[in-house]
């Protein structure tokens, strides 16, 4: 009689598992982001003072919410994780080094943030940029 082969593990691809928790943002989706955050800044700076009476509005809860990391890279080995992680300091910034597992081997990310607006986000990115780092927005779900 035939054995049953042992069931087969699930395996999860990192595009599909991720998309629950994590989300690429497109660099023109950030630039627009910041755009709009700072305009709504220079409004609320050349809005007259309120009479006390006149309660402010309140933020939208769904900005107010919103996180943001970048992901400078994203390794098999840790020693290449940290020499990335150097670099970003030097450049000014701090970074750290998670690990993940993806498809059973572990994977060393450099990550910063988290990032609370689009304009603090738009900075870091175009600081690294100019230190010669790619880095990918990247929109947090996980709170």
């Amino acid at each position: 009689m035939a054995q049953d082969p042992a069931p087969r593990r699930p395996r999860y691809d990192f595009y599909t598992v991720l998309p629950e928790r994590e989300v690429v943002v497109p660099d023109a989706e950030i630039s627009a982001q910041a755009q709009a955050e700072q305009q709504a800044e220079q409004q609320a700076q050349q809005q007259p003072e309120t009479p006390a009476a006149t309660p402010a509005p309140a933020p939208a809860p769904a900005a107010a919410a919103e996180r943001f990391v970048l992901q400078a890279g994203a390794f098999r080995s840790s020693s290449d994780a940290e020499s990335l992680r150097a670099r970003i300091a030097l450049s000014g910034l701090v970074a750290r080094v998670e690990t993940a597992q993806i498809d059973g081997d572990t994977v060393y990310r450099v990550r910063m943030g988290p990032y609370t607006s689009a304009s603090q986000l738009e900075s870091a990115k175009q600081q690294l940029a100019s230190n010669g780092i790619e880095a990918v927005a990247i929109r947090d779900r996980t709170q």
